[in-house]
């Protein structure tokens, strides 16, 4: 399987929203409303080119098998620090390897922008968290919710 890997391109956008929707249903169960699509076309537009950003894709031809989106966070402790979110692979192409190097290929770019803190986070139930555990995060703190 021939699988590249690059930053977003404005040409790969419209591939990247409908990979996107497909994680956000695979992720939220529902669909994403037009203001949710609309804000989310946005902030990439926006974003995509900032080099305190980093979209990754990985592609097989034209098809997108898999992102990452990095986005940069006030210092965590005193830290420079990113959120990992999503980082997600097509079902079809999981357990080939790709999310490892996607991870590998964010470690340089974190590196690179000396970055030394990388936080994600995921549903403690299901396979997400396991991959993700494997790839080498660990729980850190505990996100609470509350409906409002």
């Amino acid at each position: 399987m021939n699988i590249s890997y690059r930053a977003l391109t404005i040409e790969q956008i419209p591939r990247l929203m409908v990979a996107y929707k497909s994680f956000y249903i695979s992720d939220a169960k529902m669909e994403m409303s037009e203001t949710y699509q609309q804000n989310l076309l946005d902030f990439v537009i926006k974003n995509f080119t900032n080099p305190d950003f980093l979209f990754l894709i990985a592609c097989s031809g034209k098809k997108i098998a898999g992102f990452a989106v990095l986005t940069p966070t006030p210092s965590w402790g005193g830290v420079k620090t990113v959120i990992i979110e999503p980082l997600w692979i097509v079902p079809e192409y999981r357990n080939k390897g790709i999310g490892e190097k996607m991870v590998e290929i964010l470690k340089g770019w974190t590196d690179k922008k000396e970055v030394k803190v990388c936080l994600t986070y995921e549903k403690p139930e299901g396979g997400v968290w396991s991959r993700k555990k494997y790839l080498g995060f660990r729980p850190y703190l505990m996100i609470m919710k509350r409906e409002v």
